[in-house]
C-alpha cells in the first residue's frame, strides 16, 4: 500500500468579529445646538456614556446614511458628498453629487443616486461603488420629466426630507434595486447588468 501525503493545510484569514450592540444602542442624527451642523451618532442609551460620533463635518449636514447587512462599515452623505464609516479608520471620499444611497447584500458594493438636468428632464444614474477601492461604475440611467415643486408646506416638506427625501434607493428582498422618485415613478434595476424596468407608478414598496 502506498502512503498518501498529508494535504499542506491552506491559511485562512481569522474573521473579523460580528459587532455587538447595547440593549438600546442607536444610530441616529442629530445636533449640539440648534444651527449646529447635523452629525451622525451612535449612542447606548441604556449608558452614561456619551454619544460615539459616526460622521460630522464643520459646514455640511449629515442628509442620509446607510449600514452593510454585518453592521462592520457604513456611509453617510454629507450634503452630497460620500464618505466611508469604518470603525477605527479615517473617513474616505467615495464620490460627490449624490442624493441617495444603500448598501447592496454585503459590504462589497454601495449603490448610489446622482440626479442631473438634461433640458426638462432629469436624469438618475444609479451608481455601483466598490466600498474598499472606492471604484465607480454606472449601472444604469433613468430619464423621467422633471417633478414639479413640491407644494405640501414646510413642515411636511421637511418631514418628509427627513424621511428620505424625493429619491430614494432600496436593496430588495429578491436581491435587486428599487429605485424611487418622488412624483415621477419607480424602476427595479438588476444590480448585475442594470436592466431596468419601469413600475410604472411612484409607490415605494
Amino acid at each position: 500500500p502506498t502512503v498518501a501525503a498529508t494535504p499542506t493545510p491552506v491559511p485562512e484569514p481569522t474573521a473579523s468579529p460580528v459587532p455587538e450592540y447595547g440593549a438600546l444602542e442607536m444610530v441616529y442624527l442629530g445636533r449640539s445646538a440648534a444651527l449646529e451642523p447635523i452629525y451622525l451618532l451612535r449612542h447606548d442609551f441604556t449608558t452614561d456614556v456619551e454619544p460615539e460620533v459616526l460622521a460630522q463635518d464643520p459646514d455640511l449636514d449629515v442628509r442620509r446614511f446607510a449600514w452593510a447587512p454585518d453592521g462592520r462599515v457604513g456611509a453617510a452623505l454629507l450634503v452630497d458628498r460620500l464618505v466611508s464609516i469604518e470603525p477605527g479608520a479615517d473617513k474616505r471620499p467615495l464620490g460627490d453629487g449624490n442624493s441617495a444611497i444603500t448598501f447592496g447584500a454585503d459590504a462589497k458594493y454601495l449603490y448610489a443616486v446622482r440626479v442631473t438636468e438634461d433640458g426638462a428632464n432629469d436624469v438618475a444614474r444609479v451608481l455601483r461603488i466598490d466600498f474598499a477601492s472606492a471604484e465607480v461604475e454606472e449601472l444604469a440611467a433613468v430619464t423621467y420629466p422633471r417633478p414639479a415643486h413640491s407644494s405640501r408646506g414646510a413642515l411636511d416638506d421637511a418631514r418628509f426630507e427627513d424621511e428620505g427625501g424625493p429619491v430614494r434607493i432600496f436593496w430588495m428582498p429578491d436581491a435587486t434595486l428599487r429605485l424611487w422618485v418622488a412624483s415621477a415613478g419607480s424602476w427595479e434595476i438588476d444590480p448585475v447588468d442594470g436592466a431596468t424596468t419601469d413600475l410604472g407608478d411612484a409607490s415605494i414598496i
